[in-house]
């Protein structure tokens, strides 16, 4: 077992522990609410009612009253913690009391779920119709109307939070009633999503292709949950435009982009939004996937490597340049297959495998030295990554490929990287590209070290140290090395502003950055024109790590 799934499995034992007592503690809590504001295209029902894209604001518990105003339709929301709500009464009224205040009564409104709203949060459907002249307000009036708020527990077989539906519900109309606790996650281009404590993927980010697999095309700055997944994920990995996830059960799922069989299904329909299955022919288990520019590969149990998609560089590794829309082996000569591999890593156009001897393969393209074999020249078979003129690279344990560069972590702490480096992305205080592993330094002379976690993204690399900062260097225009302010770049590490002393892994978009905490929790900065940040706004930059909404704080 390699030792990044070592320390994610340990993780989600203990965020289900926590999340199972967080839910125990929430059963005695009073419902909270929430106002919600939004255009009336929001507001036509489960169909085109998408609350994820509007803003929250805690007003306060059942037991104080708020008045506020505003334009539009307003909804009340009250959380409903492992449990069904009833509540006596509320009263919407608009600003001229059109015929008067009026009171409905709990149990004529119209209860669905919310998603991307606060864990646990359903909506009473209701309210008043206000024009953008007109100041609408709501009153909650806990001496009124809300005296008497109960909290059932609900029958066994309807309790949300144990994943069990009642008879004609969905996953989306039954979602997870306790925080989310995020046990992994994985940057794409301009996506991101996040393996859930639960078993589930939430993503956020760019979806014209449809790769937040919630069967929309539309963009999304806060996390949406993906079709079918809820309780059988256990790994997911990103390319630029595609997700995918291996399920518990080993079978493989793809979405988003296809243009190039990279979601292995035996065709190149051009895209889609809902999870996919990605066609059978390994002959062991499935043990970790990765994803590329436009490509993907899986690592199965015996130490072989399937790969699909882009091959025109020779990424598949299988000894052609040609796409290949559903799995083939890799090979290690022209009829052996790459065996003994216990991690993999893929970048824009190249892979590379981690060998259970501590040494690194790796191939397709090699224009800026990523195959790291001291040559320029691209290979679709796999070649050894050297340590010099002639020594093989060894004492790796785990390995990164960005877009034109790869980044090994040493048993010792310290990390090596090779390829391109127009950005400074290989941390070594130049410019220059390296076509074999150089030390990425801490200073103008020391060698970084105290390195836990690597990621190599498009331009920029980042590591989590060893007292759960986060460090990155390389390009930073947009925010992504995490200083506060865009910089050009950076050729050597930059400690992270704002985090706190408790990062466990990071994953490096294209123009963007994420990192997960040791209580389930996710932080995103850099890049945000597609709301890769998850933080609900839109802003184009954003160069302050920013906590991802719908997650563990």
């Amino acid at each position: 077992m390699m030792r990044k799934e070592k320390i994610v499995k340990k993780f989600i034992f203990l965020v289900i522990f926590l999340g199972f007592f967080a839910c125990y503690e929430k059963e005695r809590q009073i419902g909270k609410v929430y106002e919600v504001w939004g255009g009336e295209k929001y507001l036509s029902g489960p169909e085109g009612f998408h609350p994820e894209k509007y803003n929250y604001t805690l007003l306060g518990t059942a037991e104080s009253t708020r008045t506020f105003y505003g334009n539009y339709r307003y909804y009340l929301i009250l959380t409903r913690p492992y449990n069904i709500v009833y509540v006596d009464a509320i009263m919407f009224s608009d600003g001229h009391y059109h015929g008067g205040p009026s009171t409905t009564a709990a149990n004529t409104l119209d209860w669905i779920n919310i998603f991307g709203a606060p864990d646990g949060a359903y909506a009473a459907v209701g309210g008043g119709e206000h024009d953008e002249n007109e100041g609408g307000y709501i009153s909650i009036d806990p001496g009124d109307y809300f005296d008497s708020i109960t909290v059932f527990i609900a029958q066994p077989g309807i309790v949300c939070g144990n994943l069990i539906c009642e008879e004609g519900e969905d996953e989306f109309s039954c979602q997870i009633d306790c925080p989310s606790y995020a046990s992994m996650i994985s940057a794409g281009g301009h996506h991101n999503c996040a393996l859930t404590s639960s078993g589930g993927v939430k993503c956020w980010g760019y979806n014209y292709y449809g790769q937040l697999g919630d069967g929309t095309y539309t963009n999304s700055n806060v996390p949406v949950v993906v079709f079918n997944l809820i309780g059988q994920t256990s790994f997911i990995a990103l390319g630029e435009n595609h997700s995918c996830a291996l399920l518990n059960n080993s079978q493989i799922k793809c979405w988003g982009e296809n243009l190039y069989g990279q979601l292995g299904v035996g065709s190149t329909v051009r895209m889609t939004s809902n999870p996919v299955d990605v066609l059978g022919g390994a002959s062991s288990e499935v043990a970790v996937l990765c994803a590329g520019g436009k490509h993907t590969c899986a690592l199965l149990s015996d130490g072989k490597v399937q790969c699909w998609g882009a091959n025109y560089s020779g990424q598949l590794g299988n000894g052609t340049n040609t796409n290949s829309n559903f799995p083939v082996y890799v090979l290690d000569g022209a009829s052996v297959y790459l065996s003994s591999v216990v991690d993999i890593s893929c970048g824009g156009e190249h892979s590379c495998a981690l060998l259970s001897n501590g040494q690194v393969k790796c191939w397709g393209a090699n224009y800026s030295g990523q195959l790291g074999n001291g040559t320029s020249n691209s290979s679709n078979f796999p070649v050894d990554v050297l340590d010099g003129a002639s020594a093989y690279l060894s004492g790796v344990i785990e390995i990164s490929c960005g877009k034109e560069h790869t980044c090994a972590l040493l048993s010792n702490g310290q990390v090596k990287c090779w390829g391109s480096n127009s950005y400074g992305q290989l941390g070594d205080g130049s410019n220059s590209n390296s076509p074999w592993p150089i030390n990425v330094l801490d200073g103008s002379s020391t060698y970084l070290s105290g390195v836990i976690d690597i990621s190599a993204g498009y331009w920029h690399t980042c590591a989590v140290m060893s007292y759960g900062g986060v460090k990155c260097w390389g390009w930073g225009g947009y925010g992504q090395l995490g200083q506060g302010s865009p910089i050009w770049l950076s050729n050597l590490p930059l400690e992270v502003k704002g985090l706190s002393s408790s990062m466990i892994s990071v994953s490096a978009g294209r123009l963007h950055t994420c990192a997960l905490s040791d209580l389930g929790g996710i932080k995103c900065w850099g890049g945000n024109s597609y709301g890769q940040v998850g933080n609900g706004s839109w802003w184009e930059v954003i160069s302050m790590p920013e906590e991802v909404f719908g997650f563990i704080h």
